[in-house]
């Protein structure tokens, strides 16, 4: 058959060998990523490093997508061909894991496992149409850049949180008694006081604490009657009043007030709930 081409193969190839073995143990890693913290939305450093396994499942789409013309095929082609991919998909999973399961910075180390499910499932079809199968993807630390001051807000404000939903008080609540405390300690300035003090329009307790600014104002009578107990009560994020037992009576008898209103006795800058107030729990046991 080669006689018309003087004894040269006219129509030339070449024969690849693919391993289709698993290739366990190879190593990624990355530092210097950001990610966005998703409760308190702040941008934080990450570094991030682990182990994957490969092998080849379709010999054909690999070699037509990924060898090309080259001449050999090595795992380290296929490492560097993938490192972009890997280092994206973890910046963006960590973040949408934490949103997705309201997990916090330090609760990351307990998720390794799931979160590198998480990740698996996200670059599984990259490797996938390059004819490579992803055959495992593990995480074996996170870390983060503990001089950094955001690191440090973000971990600050966790740990407030945490204070906060111990004591059974949301964001908001907490919101509101700052306000309340404010006003009451400025009651002699004048009949208006313009309060300026930001406060979140708020989600439900444990929702997400936003930094949006909102301007709010309140009006206090002065004194009528010193003599008398009075309170302030704090209601959708302002402080109201004072009011006399007489007028608390009437909102207690509307529901109005409640056994969890936030009040504080006048003079005083002590905030607790109305059921549990010496004077103001028994107005309640008047209610049929």
């Amino acid at each position: 058959m080669n006689l018309p081409s003087g004894g040269e193969t006219t129509f030339l190839s070449e024969v690849w060998f693919i391993s289709k073995l698993d290739i366990r143990n190879l190593l990624w890693g990355t530092g210097g990523l950001k990610i966005i913290d998703p409760y308190f939305e702040i941008p934080l450093n990450i570094s991030a490093r682990g182990q994957y396994g490969i092998r080849i499942s379709n010999g054909a789409l690999f070699m037509l997508k990924l060898v090309g013309t080259i001449k050999f095929a090595s795992t380290e082609l296929v490492i560097n061909q993938f490192r972009i991919d890997i280092i994206e998909t973890v910046r963006q999973s960590i973040s949408q894991f934490m949103k997705e399961k309201e997990k916090n910075i330090t609760e990351l180390a307990t998720e390794y496992k799931q979160l590198s499910q998480f990740i698996f499932s996200e670059i599984d079809k990259t490797f996938e149409s390059y004819g490579v199968e992803l055959i495992n993807f593990n995480i074996e630390d996170i870390s983060f850049d503990e001089t950094d001051i955001s690191y440090k807000t973000v971990v600050q404000g966790i740990a407030e949180k945490a204070r906060l939903k111990k004591l059974g008080v949301s964001y908001l609540q907490q919101k509101q008694i700052e306000i309340a405390q404010s006003a009451a300690m400025n009651e002699g300035a004048g009949n208006v006081m313009g309060l300026g003090i930001g406060l979140s329009a708020g989600q439900e307790i444990g929702g997400m604490i936003k930094n949006n600014i909102k301007d709010v104002a309140n009006t206090f009578e002065q004194d009528k009657a010193p003599e008398l107990p009075s309170y302030y009560l704090a209601k959708d994020g302002k402080s109201i009043g004072p009011f006399f037992l007489d007028k608390i009576q009437e909102m207690v008898n509307s529901t109005e007030i409640t056994k969890q209103t936030l009040i504080c006795r006048k003079g005083s800058q002590d905030w607790s709930l109305a059921g549990e107030d010496m004077l103001i729990s028994p107005l309640f046991k008047t209610i049929q």
